[in-house]
């Protein structure tokens, strides 16, 4: 073992006394313990905390939001599924599906300046059917399949297939087991024509107007129907150079069918597949004549 030198037993001895003066070094281990303790106590009571919130906002949101999420389309909150045939023609929400892509380039429509004009109260069936080629003929066909399809698919199901009826251009049929109404869908011509409204002394119950999301609105009516109980529910407004109709009505007497209401019109309306459908229509008078050539 290699001996000391003077100068580092000096050095060395000097260390000894400063470290024997000094306090002995705390034990951190007990207050890191403690700490992970508190931490640990703090975090569940986050924890339960936030779990107690949660479970009392889903509570109070179903309190409130109950009502309306077992009420159907159009239907008040705690109402019977059947909608009397006579309801008030209440703004519906308007619809918060996501938008589908546009298809066949339809332009979106823009609302139209000109003044109001008075409602037509019960749609009214085509004009006889002038001859039509054989190719207008075959495109008039597909449309009317088209437009079926699409009403099926975008009206309620107690509604049930909708198919064209034969010799009405406007005219469609719906069975439900059975069960019949008819739907009627017009897109007419009418350049210079005046968005409907309703007469000043018309009764809010059975007729009222309503935005369309695009700045335009649509005229709600609900007139009677001959030898039939309820009312044919109808919706009216300009696209464009044109008026579109959109009508339902009531079944056969002794039917027992849920009535269509205007918020389920004004759904099927506002949809981008409706409107894509109405935009073909009115581009290419499909229902005027079988379209251009």
């Amino acid at each position: 073992m290699t001996q000391e030198s003077p100068a580092e037993e000096l050095v060395r001895d000097a260390l000894n006394r400063t470290a024997h003066a000094l306090p002995p070094l705390p034990d951190l281990v007990p207050e890191a313990l403690r700490e992970g303790h508190r931490r640990r106590v703090r975090t569940r009571a986050l924890a339960v905390g936030s779990a107690f919130a949660a479970v009392t906002a889903v509570t109070l949101g179903l309190s409130v939001l109950g009502p309306w999420l077992q009420s159907g389309p159009g239907t008040e909150p705690g109402a019977p599924p059947a909608a009397p045939p006579r309801a008030s023609l209440s703004p519906p929400t308007p619809d918060a599906s996501p938008t589908a892509p546009r298809r066949n380039g339809a332009v979106p429509s823009a609302p139209d300046p000109a003044p109001t004009a008075a409602p037509t109260s019960v749609p009214s069936p085509s004009p006889p059917p002038a001859a039509l080629t054989a190719e207008r003929a075959e495109r008039l066909k597909s449309f009317r399949r088209q437009a079926a399809a699409t009403l099926e698919a975008l009206l309620p199901p107690a509604v049930g297939n909708v198919v064209p009826v034969d010799g009405d251009v406007f005219g469609y049929r719906a069975d439900s087991g059975g069960t019949l109404r008819p739907v009627h869908l017009s897109v007419r011509r009418d350049p210079g024509g005046r968005p409907p409204s309703c007469p000043a002394a018309a009764d809010p119950a059975d007729c009222a107007t309503f935005a369309l999301g695009d700045g335009s609105r649509a005229l709600a009516l609900r007139p009677p129907v001959a030898g039939r109980p309820g009312t044919t529910v109808s919706l009216q407004y300009r696209f464009r150079g044109s008026t579109v109709t959109l009508a339902v009505s009531p079944a056969a007497p002794g039917a027992e069918t849920r009535p269509v209401t205007v918020g389920e019109l004004l759904g099927v309306v506002r949809s981008e597949r409706f409107r894509e459908l109405v935009a073909y229509a009115e581009a290419y008078g499909v229902l005027d004549g079988g379209g251009a050539p």
